[in-house]
């Protein structure tokens, strides 16, 4: 059954049959619920882009592409599983929380382009193929502490993986090699918490800061081109006074769910192309949408636009059906005659159900820093004037 965008099954055994025979649209389910199953079957959610959140506490077995091109899944939840088979996982550029404790088989290329992984863990794996790990630029850590074979090679080297295998000596060796190197890759060492006060954000400031999850700019009224491009893991952005972006700005943000963006007037070309978890956006001054703008925003489903007069034809380039609430006469730029449009005007937009997984975890911990923030800053100015007074009267 489907209750919102949640998709809740109750079967043992998780096929495409099941799927259909329920008349699942793919395109609105942000969480699956799957109590009682054991094994998902080959394919069973291929393509489900807008999904985020997966719970399957006895799943065992994972199939070959059974979660594969799901690019907005953030967390699958569940301590039993054995078996990963080949692709499971492919293209979750997004996935970065799995527990894989008890995994026993891992199929070659089930974590390819799994971007968002940071590490991989298993207790009980005896050996398996680099390939299953293709792509994964920031996976910095695979504990394996029973492995006795590692077969395979990576497309590209990845010179931050590090390994704990102590019975596979030359890759063990590996982990005391990197750690006594004296460069450390400065993603390792980036804050995952930005709150700043600049007036705006220079070209490229942040780019690649790929450890970056949260941002908040206080006084920031211009966010130069490619800012804050290839921040993968960057999931909530406010910058209540920002006016304009520039081209590319979050571009390949990835797992960029929740943009505060009040008084945004202007956005360049492909400012959020690439933003596979992106849903929804509310931007209520922007009056333009730009080249490529969404474009290959796989899990928008809508943009409220009040001020909206103009947008290009590539605006949701490679994106599915999009709804545009405006209340304006809108201008469609077109550089060639015919062909579909995407999208559509509509006078209002059902609401998106809240994510199930997290969310008032990370709103409570980005309080916390918040506050532990203002308290160093007002301790400061407190030991600043103290010093100060001091001064004065000597």
């Amino acid at each position: 059954v489907t209750q919102g965008n949640t998709l809740i099954i109750v079967d043992n055994i998780i096929n495409r049959k099941i799927i259909a025979d329920i008349g699942v649209d793919s395109s609105n389910i942000m969480n699956i619920i799957m109590p009682n199953a054991t094994q998902v079957e080959k394919s069973t959610f291929q393509g489900f882009r807008s999904l985020q959140y997966v719970y399957a506490p006895m799943a065992q077995n994972l199939c070959e592409y059974c979660f594969a091109d799901c690019s907005s899944l953030f967390r699958f939840d569940g301590k039993a599983l054995k078996k990963i088979e080949a692709y499971a996982f492919s293209f979750c550029v997004c996935l970065s929380e799995v527990n894989t404790d008890r995994v026993e088989h891992l199929g070659e290329f089930c974590f390819e382009f799994c971007q968002n992984l940071r590490s991989f863990r298993s207790q009980v794996l005896k050996g398996f193929s680099l390939t299953s790990f293709d792509q994964n630029d920031n996976l910095t850590n695979i504990d394996v502490v029973n492995a006795e074979q590692i077969s395979g090679n990576l497309s590209k080297p990845n010179p931050n993986l590090v390994f704990n295998c102590p019975m596979l000596p030359t890759f063990h060796s590996q982990v005391e090699n990197t750690l006594n190197q004296p460069h450390v890759n400065q993603n390792l060492l980036q804050a995952n918490v930005l709150i700043s006060p600049s007036s705006n954000i220079a070209q490229r400031a942040f780019f690649n800061f790929t450890q970056l999850s949260f941002v908040c700019l206080v006084n920031c009224t211009e966010i130069k081109d490619e800012a804050f491009r290839n921040c993968f893991s960057l999931r909530r952005f406010s910058a209540l006074s920002a006016q304009k972006i520039g081209n590319g700005a979050f571009k390949e943000c990835q797992s960029l769910v929740q943009v505060n963006l009040d008084n945004l007037q202007t956005a360049g070309d492909s400012a959020f192309k690439c933003n596979y978890s992106l849903q929804t956006v509310d931007f209520p001054l922007l009056e333009e949408l730009s080249h490529e703008l969404f474009g290959y925003c796989f899990a928008l489903k809508s943009v409220l636009l009040k001020s909206l007069t103009k947008i290009h034809e590539s605006a949701f380039a490679k994106c599915g059906s999009i709804k545009v609430l405006c209340k304006n006469d809108v201008q469609i730029v077109r550089k060639r005659s015919g062909g579909e449009d995407n999208f559509q005007f509509v006078d209002k937009v059902e609401k998106q159900q809240e994510r199930l997984f997290q969310t008032f975890q990370e709103r409570i911990k980005l309080k916390k820093v918040i506050k532990n923030l203002k308290q160093a800053i007002e301790l400061y100015n407190a030991m600043h004037n103290t010093v100060n007074g001091m001064k004065d009267g000597q």
